[in-house]
């Protein structure tokens, strides 16, 4: 899939000053079906219960509950959290990084926050 969409830029394209911070989520393993993509810098201080809705209408906990793999953009940095208010550290995820499975982190069970950050390169 990732090959597909670098495919479509032409081939000297880089990513321009702040278009590569974002986190784009899939519903199913191997980066298939988009659900949709969180640009940064966010920060999600529960991944559960009722908010205002990240992606169209859907709230945090059905976003993350479907979410089953995603890729980190260029300039993105994501960071989980054990607990709600960005406290104990899971793991986290450096720019360009491809998850094919989230469930093998522990997402979204073990999740109660996240950071997107981002990381200009010039």
């Amino acid at each position: 899939m990732i090959a597909l969409l670098l495919a479509a830029l032409p081939a000297a394209a880089e990513p321009k000053y702040g278009e590569g911070c974002w986190v784009r989520f899939f519903e199913q393993s191997g980066l298939e079906q988009p659900l949709g993509r969180l640009a940064g810098a966010v920060y999600i201080n529960s991944v559960s219960g009722p908010g205002p809705g990240l992606i169209g209408k859907m709230n945090e906990e059905e976003f993350f509950r479907r979410s089953r793999s995603l890729v980190v953009g260029p300039e993105a940095r994501l960071t989980a959290y054990a607990e709600r208010g960005f406290r104990g550290e899971l793991f986290s995820l450096e720019p360009s990084r491809e998850v094919e499975d989230l469930r093998a982190l522990g997402f979204p069970k073990k999740v109660a926050s996240l950071k997107i950050l981002c990381e200009y390169r010039r």
